[in-house]
């Protein structure tokens, strides 16, 4: 781990991390001491009033550091991400004129989105968005009522998942913020990944794990040569998945389930590569692998294992159309024609607009590590 200490930002950092800390002491004492990381992680990124998403500083930036954000999304980096994806969303609004977004950030995915569809006249009938963290909700309004304030009627946010969800719907970058399950297996032995609170200090640790079903599923995970390694394994993303999946199933429409994120695909085992796990964390653009510094002021990720959605949206009805990396995604349904567009009628915009559509699908940033997961009832039905 790295324990060198990332700067505070200001004094009212200071207090957030501060009571965090002693949220996270009281739910640890409450514990025996020792918490999961799976916990601690839900803890310091959810917890009302205290948690990362629940912070009213910037979180998402632009890509410099000192933008006043911690990390950038696709979304957030250029308006051609929205409008590329309007094609195949425009292409399925006749099968359900309804859209869906979870996690939608600061609300830019969805202006860039409707103002695309609006200048193809393709606006659904009612855009639903489903955010968990009541600051973002509120950041997510702001933007929509500035940028988009004639259309803002379309939108309505949604507290819970609804038994039946009739319409596209989007993910992007989500999964990867659901915290997993962690897992060690040491000395041919399976343990859980916790944290401990010694010396004022957060501590990793860990404690057998007992549970035969999970030790069976990480066994089924690993590598068979029992050396050493980290599993995680992400029960919550994949019982969302299966949740949506099963809403998406009982509305027979075969509108399909769009998920962009950064992951690995497996076949069986986890690629040797991320063996020692894939747990990180971001402040400020800066990655660090001490996911333990500054609980409440650090964004904590984890790769997407797309097999087991796969398997989970399966488990809901869904079956497989497409699967393919973000750079294959984009290009085909024209990103490069946009960015071609831009520079003709918005010269003084071209140099950043290449700049943003090489981040999006060159392969060393963000073209081969972010999947495009595609799912529908009834495939091939349009």
């Amino acid at each position: 781990m790295n324990d060198h200490p990332l700067p505070l930002r200001d004094a009212d950092s200071q207090e957030r991390t501060a009571a965090m800390t002693k949220f996270l002491v009281d739910k640890m004492i409450k514990c025996g001491g020792f918490l999961p990381l799976r916990d601690y992680i839900d803890a310091v990124l959810y917890t009302p009033g205290l948690g990362y998403y629940e912070s009213q500083s910037i979180i998402f930036g632009h890509g410099t550091r000192d933008d006043g954000g911690d990390f950038i999304t696709s979304s957030e980096l250029t308006p051609l991400f929205a409008r590329t994806w309007a094609s195949p969303i425009a292409a399925n609004l006749p099968i359900a004129p309804f859209i869906w977004e979870f996690g939608g950030g600061s609300g830019r995915f969805c202006a860039d989105l409707m103002t695309e569809l609006e200048a193809r006249q393709a606006l659904p009938k009612r855009y639903y968005m489903i955010e968990k963290s009541a600051t973002l909700k509120q950041r997510q309004r702001d933007t929509l009522k500035r940028d988009i304030p004639h259309l803002f009627a379309l939108i309505e946010w949604v507290d819970d998942l609804p038994a039946v969800m009739e319409g596209s719907v989007f993910l992007n970058e989500v999964l990867d913020a659901v915290p997993p399950h962690v897992f060690v297996r040491h000395h041919q032995q399976w343990f859980v990944q916790g944290v401990l609170f010694t010396n004022h200090t957060f501590t990793l640790d860990q404690r057998p794990l007992t549970d035969p079903a999970m030790i069976a599923l990480c066994q089924s995970r690993a590598p068979l040569n029992e050396a050493d390694c980290v599993v995680e394994i992400n029960t919550d993303a994949q019982h969302l998945v299966t949740r949506i999946a099963r809403a998406m199933s009982a509305s027979h429409t075969g509108a399909p389930l769009y998920i962009c994120d950064y992951g690995f695909e497996r076949h069986d085992t986890i690629p040797e590569r991320y063996l020692k796990g894939t747990l990180r964390a971001f402040y400020r653009h800066r990655l660090t692998d001490n996911v333990l510094a500054m609980p409440g002021l650090i964004d904590i990720t984890a790769h997407v294992d797309f097999l087991s959605v796969l398997e989970a949206a399966q488990e809901g009805g869904l079956q497989l159309e497409t699967f393919c990396s973000q750079k294959e995604w984009l290009i085909r349904h024209g990103i490069l024609d946009h960015l071609l567009t831009l520079t003709r009628d918005h010269p003084n915009q071209s140099a950043q607009g290449s700049r943003a559509v090489q981040t999006l699908i060159s392969p060393e940033a963000m073209g081969d590590i972010f999947k495009v997961l595609v799912l529908r009832d009834g495939f091939g039905k349009k």
